[in-house]
């Protein structure tokens, strides 16, 4: 087993429940692939996201979710900048 790098959570197609797992294929646009309807598989992650274990066992997305749930992350914190500010070319 090995450490998560590419996570993403999920409704499976084998159970119907949310699990986290390791895209299979790093290479591929996950959001591009939801979007196009294309299959999706990931290795199911045992532990957290921050202390999971990648393992051997597949699964294929059903729904693709947020990757926190409400539940782990109920406050919301926001950072505001001026972008136009920051872009200006000095002279």
């Amino acid at each position: 087993m090995s450490r998560p790098t590419h996570i993403i959570r999920l409704i499976a197609v084998e159970n119907g429940r949310v699990h986290q797992g390791q895209l299979a294929d790093t290479s591929r646009d996950v959001g591009l692939d939801s979007v196009e309807g294309k299959t999706i598989t990931a290795y199911e992650i045992n532990g957290s996201m921050i202390n999971g274990e990648v393992t051997q066992n597949t699964l294929t997305v059903k729904h693709l979710l947020c990757l926190v749930s409400a539940e782990d992350c109920n406050i919301t914190r926001c950072l505001g900048l001026n972008y136009k500010d920051h872009t200006k070319v000095s002279q």
